[in-house]
């Protein structure tokens, strides 16, 4: 329990830490902004949204 709580946190943490805006995330992955904000909050998403958030920073990343 603790540890996908933890897993969670680091999650939302990178989605914050990025540079990103939440806005941009949800238009360039094409997920709905409100599932965004749950992984913010620390709620799951589902794993392949998880993976999508990921590889679109990961990307965004590798452009600068």
């Amino acid at each position: 329990m603790r540890n996908e709580a933890e897993r969670l946190s680091a999650f939302a943490q990178l989605i914050r830490g990025c540079g990103i805006s939440v806005y941009e995330i949800a238009k360039g992955t094409r997920i709905k902004y409100d599932t965004l904000l749950r992984a913010l909050r620390g709620k799951s998403i589902r794993s392949d949204l998880e993976a999508r958030v990921r590889f679109y920073i990961k990307l965004k990343d590798e452009e600068q």
